[in-house]
């Protein structure tokens, strides 16, 4: 598994932009961001999902963002935000990403 921490203004503001394809071992990750932030799918080539931790690194919503206009805005209560390219977390077990899913449709 490889982490890409993106820490400066610059790296979180082009995240994924220009990949010819996210890597299936690699989680991406946008420490520090405050709620309201737009992530968007322009300039990204394929699918991908798309994690909202809270304070104490809990996951508590998920969604997958479909290029070329596919965006999500971070919700209430989000710290860290993870992308990734569809069916890396479950399929390393990292986290319970059903149940993540299951409490944002409520």
């Amino acid at each position: 598994m490889r982490l890409v921490i993106f820490e400066t203004t610059a790296e979180k503001q082009k995240g994924l932009i220009g990949l010819r394809l996210i890597p299936q071992d690699t989680l991406f990750i946008f420490p520090n961001i405050q709620s309201g932030i737009r992530f968007h799918a322009r300039g990204v080539l394929e699918p991908f999902e798309i994690y909202f931790l809270d304070k104490d690194d809990n996951l508590f919503q998920t969604a997958q963002i479909i290029p070329p206009l596919g965006e999500i805005r971070t919700p209430i209560g989000t710290i860290t935000v993870i992308e990734a390219k569809v069916g890396t977390l479950k399929k390393f077990g990292i986290m319970n990403i059903e149940k993540a899913s299951s409490y944002a449709k409520k």
